[in-house]
Formats: C-alpha cells, structure tokens, sequence
C-alpha cells in the first residue's frame, strides 16, 4: 500500500506536470512550459510504485487535455465519448512510456532513459497522423511554431523533430537529477544534449538569416465577419454575402491585387448554381488580371475551392473532411493554371504529406481557403505555417471565424489578422515568392523511423542485468522503494 509520502509526491507530480501541460499546449499555448512540463512527472516515476508512476503520468496528461475538452466537444461538435476515448488512449500511452523510463532508471541505463521517451511520444505522434482523421493536429511540436530558430528544424525532420527536441531536454534533465553529479558519465548526456540544442539554434539562425529573393506578388486575404452558419447562394442571405464579396474584391483588385484568397465554404450552392458564382469573379479576374481562390462547398458534392484566373476556372477538392462535413472527400493535386501554385483548404494542412506533395511536385506557394473555429484561430493557422517550414513553401491563408496569415519560407509570419463581429477582416501583402529545398521534402518521414528504431533500441536494454558499476548503486538510491519491487529491479 503506498505510503502518504508516495501520495503526496504522485499528486504533485500530477498537478505539475498537469498545470504545464495545461497552459504549455493547447488554442494559445506559452512556450516556454512546453519545455519543463513533463519534468515534476520524470522526477517522481522513479520513486514510486508502478501503479503510482502510471497514475501519475496518466492524470497530468489528462488534466492537460482539459484546456481543448470545450473546444472539440463544444466548437468542434466532436461526440464526448470519442473525446473522450482518444484523451485516455493518449494518457494511456504516455504512462506506458514513464514507466518504461522509470524501468531504465532503475536498471541504471541511463542513455536509455534519456532517449526512450522522447523517441517512443515521436513514434505515436507519426502513427497516430498516418492512421487517424485528425491527421498530425496532436503534436505538441505545434507549440514552438512562434519560436522560430527551434522550428526550422522541421525542414530537415519535420515537426517531429521539434517533439523530439522537446522532451529529449526535459528526460535529460530528469535523468541527470537521479544519476546525481559526481557518478562516473553523469555530464554526458547533458554535454550531448547542449551541443545539440546549440546545433539546432545555429541551423535555425543561419535559415532565419537568408533572403526572400522571389518575385513579388500582391496578395489579398479577405474574411466575412464572424459568422458559423453555412449560408445558401439561392437565399437572399447568400445573395448579400456574395455581394458583399464582390465589392471586397472588386476593391482588393482596384488596389492591384494579383491573388485574392478567400476563405472555405463561403457559400453553399447545387451543382448548376457553381458556374454563376465564377462567372461574377471571372469578370473581375479579366478586368483586373488577377487570380482568385473562393470557396464553395457544393450540395452533395464536393468542398472546393473555385480557382479563378482571366482565362480558366479549376477546383479543388477538399481531401481531409471535418467529421460533420457532408461533403465527398477529394483527391488529387490542383494548381493555378500556368502557375507553380498549389491549393489545399483548411484540415488539408493537419497532414503533413498533402504539402509535401506540393512541394515535390514543384509547388512555389501553396493558397489555402480555411475555416477556424474562433478559439483555434492561432494553433490552426500555425499548424499551416509549419507545413512550409517543413517543405520551404510560402503559406497563403484566410480563414474565416479566425486567422488570416501570410507566412514564408521560413515560417514567419509576415502579415495577420483576425476576423471580428462586424466588418470584412482584409491583408494586403506584397510577398516575395521564394522557395527553399528541405531535407523533409526529400526524404519524407526519415526522423519518425528513426526514432521508432532509437525507442526499440533503448526498450531492449532492459533486458539482461542491471549494472554492477557506481552508475547501478545511483539507480539503487533513486528513492526508497517496495522490497519486492526493489527484488524485481536487480
């Protein structure tokens, strides 16, 4: 039976790590605690039982969860039992992997222990976005986004590289706290850990630190006020907000506008009423020479985006549908006619190979109807302005009920702002159009193999026998600790 002072320190454990994570990830998170959060959680597994280490880890990653609970429920309309399922299954997840970190600890492995948690979460977070319909949407790499030396990283590992960045400070310094200053090898894994964090912010640094030298090109965001519905063409509602479209971009290409984004599913509208929605932004696009993305989601159909040029109008289809979309699912790639310019809309960006497609397929800058949910504004624009930082790819967004961003190759976001009440929410940037090769773009999901290999590696080191060393009499006075527990652990 665990002692009061093995309570006390799983419910501190608990409520640290859980308070982190609460304010560390999530709509609006702040950086910096991403960086300490799992650290009261790794401190206490070693000192307690196994069922007190998992119900640490499971209760902090749980109170985490609470600060989206609403929005999936609420905004969302996520059912709470699928919430629900999906924040056990994670919380379930990370206590398998502390305990198999408080296993290494007291078998004294400690490069093991140092690298097993941060290599195992880069594991799920691959599996997880290759086999869900949330895509890579759960990342807490997403949280380093406005930290901009750290997320040029994703151009040569993608945003799992920043994961693994993330935890792999945190297991270091939990480790070296157990293995005490002074053990033989105590400072390795700290020296390793420096130079490579030193290597990342230089990497990050010299990339922040080269030019945008491509063609300018004058870009136009515009966003409906804020407004959830989805609201018909053929009912006078949809004739006014069509209207009050026209006008905006009527002004957008006055001002010399070239590209015009507009947010998705603006409008919704059958089959035969399409073509007189781009008929009335084809005459704009001739007058003006401009090219205009508007969304359209069609009656039993598709969510497209329209791509009107002077010459031609091209859809695309929305591939990765919200699960309350009654919409068809896409597929395929679509560019500007006779421009290296691709187009994607909203959730397409939660997955990480639709842009990487692009930019294989020589995309120079990637258009994006969008539709936020007002609280996500933030983390769903910076989800998109990762994808071109993990391919080198400028980001052109509007989003209604939400974000508008204008982001370059390397993740800066250039120009923003956010829908209101009242009133079109309007950016006008003049972009330089610039690309960039990344190792990610080439190589694909090298780093999440790796790691998946790395994890593997340090699980089998709990086999055998523990140490006979100085580092195996550290791991023994870790804690004081159950005798049979003890018994097992030698």
């Amino acid at each position: 039976m665990a002692s009061k002072r093995d309570r006390a320190a799983l419910a501190a454990a608990a409520l640290a790590s859980g308070a982190a994570l609460y304010f560390g990830t999530g709509l609006r998170p702040l950086a910096w605690l991403t960086w300490i959060a799992v650290i009261p959680v790794l401190l206490a597994a070693p000192r307690l039982g196994r069922l007190g280490a998992a119900l640490a880890a499971a209760a902090a990653w749980l109170i985490g969860t609470l600060n989206e609970w609403t929005y999936l429920t609420g905004d969302l309309g996520m059912p709470p039992v699928r919430a629900a399922l999906i924040d056990l299954a994670a919380a379930g997840v990370f206590a398998a992997v502390v305990l198999a970190y408080r296993a290494l600890i007291r078998r004294g492995r400690w490069a093991a222990a140092v690298l097993l948690p941060p290599a195992a979460w880069v594991g799920v977070e691959y599996l997880f976005a290759i086999s869900s319909p949330d895509g890579a949407f759960w990342s807490l790499a997403y949280t380093q986004t406005a930290v901009l030396p750290v997320a040029q990283l994703a151009s040569l590992t993608s945003y799992l590289g920043i994961t693994f960045v993330l935890l792999v400070v945190q297991t270091t310094v939990a480790v070296t706290v157990h293995r005490r200053a002074g053990s033989p090898g105590w400072w390795r894994p700290v020296a390793a850990v420096a130079v490579g964090l030193a290597a990342v912010s230089g990497y990050g640094l010299v990339q922040l630190g080269r030019p945008a030298d491509g063609p300018v090109e004058r870009i136009a965001l515009i966003a409906q006020p804020g407004r959830g519905d989805f609201v018909d063409i053929a009912t006078p509602a949809g004739t006014e907000l069509f209207d009050g479209y026209l006008a905006q971009v009527r002004a957008a290409v006055g001002q010399g506008a070239k590209t015009v984004v507009l947010p998705e599913a603006v409008l919704v509208a059958d089959p035969d009423r399409v073509a007189g929605v781009t008929d009335a932004l084809a005459a704009i696009a001739r007058d003006g020479g401009a090219t205009i993305v508007f969304g359209v989601a069609v009656r039993h159909g598709y969510n497209t985006a329209q791509v009107v040029t002077p010459d031609s109008v091209v859809a695309y289809h929305k591939q990765h549908l919200l699960f309350v979309e009654p919409n068809v699912p896409g597929t395929g790639l679509t560019f500007v006619p006779d421009r290296p310019w691709g187009v994607a809309i909203c959730k397409d960006l939660d997955f990480p190979d639709l842009a990487r497609s692009y930019r294989a397929e020589g995309a120079e800058l990637l258009l994006v109807p969008a539709w936020d949910m007002d609280r996500d504004g933030w983390l769903h624009s910076r989800m998109a302005v990762m994808r071109g930082i993990e391919n080198g790819l400028p980001i052109v967004r509007s989003g209604r009920m939400g974000a508008l961003t204008v982001s370059d190759a390397a993740g800066r976001v250039l120009a923003e702002a956010r829908t209101g009440e009242s009133g079109f929410a309007t950016v006008t940037y003049d972009l330089p159009v610039s690309v960039r090769s990344t190792l990610y773009t080439a190589a694909r999901p090298w780093f999440a193999w790796l790691c998946l290999l790395a994890a593997a590696a340090a699980l089998l080191r709990l086999r055998g026998r523990p140490r006979s060393s100085g580092d195996h009499a550290a791991a023994e006075t870790v804690a004081a600790q159950p005798a049979d527990e003890l018994a097992s652990a030698r």
